[in-house]
């Protein structure tokens, strides 16, 4: 089974905090979700005013074979497209995603990505960057449903925070409101960047500098074409890689 006790929990909180809500007298109510579910399989499963309702959703989906907890979980985002944005971020990571009632499979392309992140994300967390994987992922989740100017906002603030921590770390004193530039300086004379790096950092600061050329909409950090933008996503994107395998041997 591909989907994993781990992968199981985070989709029943993902579940939990979607559907929670609280009435006038303090009672928690999990409300459609339990007539959704006897919709699905035909039977009562949840109680529709249940005790311990975070509970009883991390039961239900720990109980459910892989098959029908994906078909489920389609059934429940066909028309709602904020949850299956939520549960994607989850599934994605396994190489499973909810598109339109539908489940979709991940190539071997994707997977190999998507490893990848989280591998990146499990090692942010434990340099204590953790707020900095939470971004990047976001960032990398607008990649992939073409939110360009989202994920590169995203990627770029994860890539300064990220390049800033690592300085730190290395007992680097760090100017106030230091630029980009500066910080790229400080990374090649620390050892952090390899001096064969040079040019493509600094070739991505040049681009992050660039003037405004194109109105874009709200979001563009960087004020160039979409086109760009994208090009800078996945730049960026790479470029964190690279500052995490430089810095992963810290943690061998």
């Amino acid at each position: 089974m591909r989907i994993t006790g781990k992968r199981r929990a985070a989709i029943a909180k993902r579940l939990y905090e979607h559907f929670a809500w609280t009435n006038d007298y303090g009672k928690e109510w999990i409300t459609p979700l339990p007539s959704k579910i006897e919709e699905y399989f035909g039977e009562r499963l949840i109680s529709y005013y249940p005790w311990h309702p975070e509970k009883k959703i991390r039961d239900f989906v720990f109980g459910c074979e892989e098959k029908s907890l994906l078909g489920f979980l389609a059934f429940l985002t066909k028309d709602d497209q904020k949850l299956e944005e939520k549960l994607n971020k989850e599934l994605q990571k396994i190489g499973i995603r909810l598109s339109h009632g539908q489940v979709i499979s991940s190539t071997e392309i994707e997977l190999g990505l998507l490893e990848e992140e989280d591998e990146f994300a499990s090692i942010l967390e434990k340099l204590g960057l953790g707020e900095h994987a939470k971004i990047l992922i976001d960032g990398i989740s607008d990649m992939r449903e073409n939110k360009i100017y989202e994920a590169n906002s995203k990627i770029c603030l994860s890539f300064d925070g990220i390049l800033k921590k690592l300085l730190l770390r290395k007992g680097i004193s760090i100017p106030d409101r230091c630029t980009l530039g500066k910080l790229v300086s400080l990374g090649l004379e620390s050892g952090l960047i390899e001096p064969e790096m040079r040019p493509i950092f600094e070739g991505y600061v040049s681009l992050r500098n660039l003037p405004p050329q194109h109105s874009g909409p709200k979001g563009d950090v960087s004020g160039v074409s979409k086109t760009l933008t994208f090009a800078l996503a996945h730049i960026g994107r790479a470029l964190i890689g690279y500052l995490i395998e430089r810095i992963k041997t810290e943690l061998v």
